[in-house]
């Protein structure tokens, strides 16, 4: 569940009622800091699904919980996904660092930025 070491419950159940209905569906992260275990959730959905992040879904610190896993939050198969809400991913990135192997993997990609900011007013990515 959200808010527990072992989270993502909650998460996947919402994802999951929101791809299964049609029209434009919205899961709410809302304030507070949320645990959310490594997850992957699949499409294709029925309609479009946007996920608005109020709060900080935080990925967990220990490692036994990332075991033969390579990715935090994985979307697949979503057509016209949204992400907003000015909320946090907070990948705990000093934890898992030395652990990362991207930069000596030459399949490795890395994600595009479409939008971003970096705790500034002015500084923005687009």
């Amino acid at each position: 569940m959200i808010g527990n070491p072992n989270g993502g419950e909650v998460f996947e159940n919402a994802f999951n009622k929101a791809c299964q209905s049609e029209g434009k569906n919205i899961v709410l992260i809302p304030q507070g800091t949320h645990m959310l275990r490594p997850i992957v959730l699949k499409g294709p959905c029925k309609g479009q699904v946007e996920f608005q992040i109020i709060g900080t879904l935080q990925a967990p610190m220990d490692k036994a919980s990332t075991i033969n896993v390579d990715h935090w939050i994985t979307f697949q198969y979503i057509d016209q996904l949204i992400l907003g809400g000015g909320g946090k991913l907070d990948g705990q990135g000093p934890s898992a660092w030395d652990d990362n192997t991207c930069c000596k993997d030459p399949n490795c990609k890395s994600l595009p930025i479409v939008s971003s900011s970096f705790n500034s007013y002015l500084q923005h990515l687009a």
